[in-house]
């Protein structure tokens, strides 16, 4: 397979976020890594997307939020930046060990619907980092190609 690369931008809101999130999905079908991953990280993708607009933007209008995918025999590397609110380094590392929460029938609290992007996010992605480069907050999200 022949190195690949994309870079995406355009206006920080959601409907951004799920264009973003198709095209990364179109450029993973080009990879050998299974068909049944692709949803999966399309659902990482939109969850740090939204993420972006909702907390580091606070859903203001009239912000960029940029995309990177790069892929290549070995690995999927996803990048998704902004030039929004930064976050503290201590809540970083508490979100990079989050997992999925337990959904209990029994206990609608358990039943949100937030809370859950980091933890699928960690479950999904071999690697997840978060840095800051150039004003901008970066997330790399990658995905490494087993044979």
């Amino acid at each position: 397979m022949m190195n690949k690369e994309l870079q995406l931008c355009g206006e920080a809101n959601y409907e951004t976020v799920a264009l973003i999130a198709k095209a990364v999905s179109g450029m993973y079908h080009l990879t050998a890594l299974p068909a049944v991953d692709i949803d999966m990280v399309e659902l990482a993708v939109v969850e740090i997307g939204n993420n972006a607009v909702e907390h580091a933007y606070e859903e203001r209008a009239g912000h960029q939020l940029w995309a990177g995918f790069k892929c290549n025999d070995n690995r999927v590397t996803i990048t998704i930046s902004d030039c929004g609110s930064s976050m503290p380094k201590e809540i970083v590392e508490e979100l990079q060990q989050r997992d999925i929460p337990e959904l209990d029938p029994d206990d609608p609290s358990t039943w949100n619907t937030s809370g859950r992007g980091f933890g699928i996010i960690n479950q999904v992605m071999d690697e997840v980092l978060y840095y800051q480069e150039d004003g901008k907050n970066h997330f790399r999200m990658i995905k490494h190609v087993t044979p």
